[in-house]
């Protein structure tokens, strides 16, 4: 009796999907005033290259030209330059993950709302405290200096996702870990002294930016009422079609809220690991570059005051790290309950693509073993007592996100190990 040859389909299915496939369904899921911004920036980098267009100082943001000649267009033309590969290229694998969380967190129109505040007040900060340094400063270099690059931007989304992410630490690069409040400004130190060329007023005025924006945010009547207005926005019969869009994040309706970003979807740095997968790779990106980036280069601070082009010469004989943010992005969360942080009000469901699904689900079974792995939620939590594996696996977790091993099993201890409730806890500040 003959037998059939087993069908090969069920192997063929179980294959790895092709990478077209995999950075499709990535894009796919990038919101959408994230994927915009990338759309733009590198659309904008790939047809200056294919026109050899390289007339940077007619667009850089120059404090002597919004001055003199009040060019207020350089506030925004001068975010969407960038003078080389690694430039865009860093930038933008920086500005994805933490644009992404930020914006499933605040929605999609409140973030562009966040960066077009961020592009008004770092370029107002930048030309003033270049102003204010002339008398003080052998040269006029930083008033007459030529920057480009979107990494202001990004260091101001830095501060903003610190002050909402109740992260504890923060890792730069993976070489020591810093309390995460001065994190940015230590990556505006650290980048300085690996890339001296770098624009640093550039960054530092888009963290001073970053903290401002926050700061004003704080005060939870004026976030509400940002958000009211914003809501009205989205309201609107003209803008009926960018919200039904798939990629659009609808609003939250209160105060500045904690990121979430899908659970178990990690972007960044913890207190233990300074960063998997996206931050390992710009880990060793930064300390393969360390190496080279003594040698001169005429970088987002370029440009000799003269009126020459800011770039070309360097550019093309090496690396353009000028403006270049890599950064250590939001710890990932996992989401509120359905009516949020206590006094929030609902927000709808938001669109999720099956790799979110698929995490959430993971998490979720995950606790429902740390709850019931002992018979009850509390048995093997109490304070000094074993852990089971899935206890042991939730808490691996919180201290991925960055939050520290004490704290972090008191606030599940505290919540019966629910996830959720255990992060608002620790948001909060309920739990020390």
């Amino acid at each position: 009796m003959e037998q059939q040859a087993p069908s090969q389909e069920p192997d063929e299915a179980m294959q790895a999907p092709s990478p077209q496939t995999q950075l499709r369904e990535w894009f796919r899921g990038i919101p959408l005033c994230t994927k915009s911004l990338l759309v733009v920036n590198v659309s904008i980098f790939v047809v200056a290259a294919i026109l050899g267009w390289d007339n940077y100082r007619a667009v850089c943001m120059a404090p002597y030209a919004l001055v003199s000649s009040f060019q207020i267009y350089r506030v925004v033309t001068s975010m969407f330059v960038h003078l080389g590969l690694l430039h865009i290229a860093f930038n933008m694998l920086a500005f994805v993950p933490i644009g992404s969380v930020l914006e499933r967190s605040l929605g999609t129109l409140r973030l562009a709302h966040t960066i077009l505040a961020l592009a008004i007040v770092s370029a107002v900060l930048h030309v003033a405290t270049a102003a204010a340094l002339l008398p003080f400063t052998p040269t006029d270099d930083q008033f007459y200096a030529c920057s480009v690059g979107f990494s202001g931007i990004i260091f101001g989304l830095i501060v903003v996702e610190t002050a909402v992410s109740g992260a504890e630490r923060r890792s730069l690069f993976g070489f020591f870990t810093v309390p995460a409040k001065v994190y940015p400004y230590a990556l505006v130190a650290f980048l300085q002294l690996i890339m001296p060329s770098v624009s640093l007023l550039g960054h530092l005025s888009g963290a001073l930016a970053g903290q401002a924006y926050a700061a004003a945010l704080a005060y939870n009547s004026g976030a509400v009422t940002q958000a009211h207005l914003l809501a009205r926005v989205e309201a609107a019969p003209a803008f009926g079609r960018v919200v039904a869009l798939p990629s659009y994040i609808h609003g939250r309706q209160d105060g500045l809220p904690v990121a979430h970003a899908p659970a178990g979807h990690r972007l960044g740095g913890s207190e233990r690991s300074g960063g998997g997968g996206l931050m390992a790779s710009l880990t060793e990106a930064v300390r393969g570059a360390i190496g080279r980036a003594w040698g001169p280069r005429d970088a987002d601070g370029g440009g000799d005051g003269d009126g020459r082009a800011v770039g070309p010469a360097t550019v093309r004989g090496g690396y353009a790290y000028d403006a270049v943010s890599i950064t250590d992005t939001a710890p990932a969360r996992p989401p509120p309950s359905q009516g949020g942080a206590p006094g929030s009000e609902a927000r709808p469901a938001r669109p999720q693509s099956d790799a979110d699904r698929r995490r959430q689900l993971a998490m979720a079974a995950a606790a429902r073993r740390a709850a019931g792995g002992g018979g009850n939620a509390a048995d093997g939590g109490g304070a000094g007592a074993e852990l089971t594996a899935g206890q042991q696996e939730v808490l691996a977790g919180m201290i991925e996100m960055g939050y520290g091993r004490d704290r972090a099993r008191r606030a599940l201890e505290a919540s019966g190990w629910d996830v959720g409730q255990a992060v608002d806890a620790l948001s909060s500040g309920n739990i020390h």
